[in-house]
Formats: structure tokens, sequence, C-alpha cells
């Protein structure tokens, strides 16, 4: 559904994710390649320069100098040859991009990656919220919103300290997921930025309890169906495909408010156990000899 929804709309991540796969997949030998298709993936998707930070947790220096490299000299040459792409813009379209979607109106939150829109609608920053729901059921909703937020956020930057720690017993695309998904729930990306994420999630080995938990999740997230919970007024539109007016029937997606709350439960789960491996680890052996007093 990710995937084809950004067909639908055009989006460069159909090439952003091509460069993703070869970047961190198992299918290039050639570092230098991967370190090229890594630089492509950050001009595609300026948030992906979390991705490429990642490796540092593992202490894989020179695949994180590389992909800056690549980036870099990328930005470099599609600057000279358009004319587009100064570093007044790079930093621009980043400062924009950290500066958050807002929803104006409850149809915005179709399809969001985050719960940026539903925090903006909930605190009425552009839409009269309290025309529909009452301040109490908004005051809750806008806890709940948040708590998921910052709980996620906490759990990823805890589970990032806990993998340097011990960067043995956390496998790599877990810290890309992590890295990843705390750029994309920190601003609103749009739906369709869940495939970067779904493909490190399927690289998880099935043991235990919760990884398999988490990668049943994914799964579920990928079937193309909604749960229609609310129709909202027919609005007039021009069709692309015929050029003409139709009337369009909107209605409130229960699946697609519940898609950001299923994609922070497969980063509790994850991060649970990172937290618990690293934990049991250290307990056993001690800590890392870097943090061990030294004796005088």
């Amino acid at each position: 559904l990710p995937m084809l929804y950004g067909l639908e709309r055009g989006n460069l991540l159909l090439f952003c994710y091509a460069c993703v796969v070869l970047a961190f997949g198992p299918l290039l030998y050639s570092a230098r390649w991967r370190w090229f298709f890594g630089g492509m993936a950050v001009n595609f998707k300026v948030y992906l320069v979390a991705a490429i930070m990642a490796p540092l947790l593992h202490r894989r220096w020179l695949q994180t100098e590389g992909m800056i490299v690549y980036a870099a000299l990328v930005f470099i040459a599609t600057w000279l040859i358009l004319g587009e792409g100064s570093p007044a813009q790079v930093v621009g379209n980043i400062m924009s991009y950290a500066s958050t979607f807002g929803a104006s109106r409850v149809l915005d939150m179709w399809y969001a990656s985050s719960f940026v829109p539903a925090i903006s609608l909930l605190r009425g920053d552009a839409f009269p919220i309290l025309t529909i729901l009452d301040s109490d059921h908004v005051s809750s909703l806008l806890i709940a919103a948040q708590f998921l937020l910052y709980s996620t956020q906490v759990l990823i930057v805890l589970s990032a300290l806990a993998t340097s720690l011990r960067p043995d017993l956390v496998p790599i695309n877990r810290s890309l997921l992590f890295a990843i998904t705390l750029a994309l729930i920190s601003s609103e990306a749009g739906g369709y930025t869940e495939i970067l994420l779904f493909f490190f999630v399927f690289q998880e080995r099935w043991k235990g309890y919760a990884i398999p938990v988490a990668i049943c999740i994914a799964y579920f997230m990928c079937i193309p169906f909604e749960i229609v919970g609310g129709k909202v007024n027919p609005i007039v539109r021009v069709s692309w495909l015929a050029q003409t007016e139709v009337i369009a029937d909107y209605g409130i997606g229960i699946i697609a408010i519940l898609r950001p709350v299923l994609k922070s439960l497969i980063i509790w789960l994850l991060a649970f156990v990172t937290l618990r491996d690293v934990f049991m680890a250290i307990r056993k052996d001690g800590l890392p000899d870097i943090l061990r007093p030294r004796s005088r």
C-alpha cells in the first residue's frame, strides 16, 4: 500500500526506495557502490541523512564518511548541471522539513506517517476541533498522542545509547530502522514513507515473542484496506482522468488513524528487545572496557 500510494502521487520515493535497498540491503558487495546509492538516497529525501549516520553506532566510520562524501558530490553535480540545490536551498529545505506539517482540516489526518498532524489538529492550530469534539475528549486524545510521540522518541534514543555500548548485539538493520523512524515521526513526511521502515523490519530474525509480533504488524500495515468510521460532507472536485467535475465522498479512516500507533508499537517492541539484550549482556559481562573505572 505505501508504494502504491507513492506511485499514485508520482513521488520521488519510488527512486529513493531503490537507492535505500541498494545502499543498505544485501544486493551489492562493492562498498563504494553502496556509498554512492546512500548518497543518492539522501539527495532524494533529505531526512535519510539519519540513516547514513546510524552506522556510527556500530563503529562503521568509513561507511558513514563514504556516504557523506558521495552525497556531497551528488549535490554539487546536480547544482552545477541544473542550477538547483545550492547550499542555501539545501539548508532552507531542511529547515522547512523540520518545521513540521500541521493539519488544517480533519482530512489531513488521512494516511499520516506521524502524530504531528493529529497533535496540530487537537491543539486547534488551524482547525476549530472543538466544534466536533468536546474539550474533555480533545484533551485526552492530545495527551495520548503526545505520550506516544515522545515515548517513542525516548525509546529510540535509549536504544541508540544501548547499541553504542554493545553494537555486536544489535543488527544494523534495526539501528537504521530507529534512525529513519526518529526522523519520520518528528515531522510529517507522508504515509508512503512507511515502505522505507518495512524494508528494515522484514530483515529481523523470527525469534522470541516481540520480534515476530512486530513483523506481523508490519505485514498487516501492508494490506491495502480501510475501515470508514464516519462520513464527511461530499466535495465537488475535478477528476484528474476525466477532467470533469465529480462528487467525491470522503470518510474518516480508522486504519489511517491507527497507522502511527501501529508504527510506534513496532518501535516499542524492537526497542524493548534491544534494551533487554544489552542489559542482560552488561549484567553478565559487565560494562564495556571504555566505561569501566580505571584503577590507580
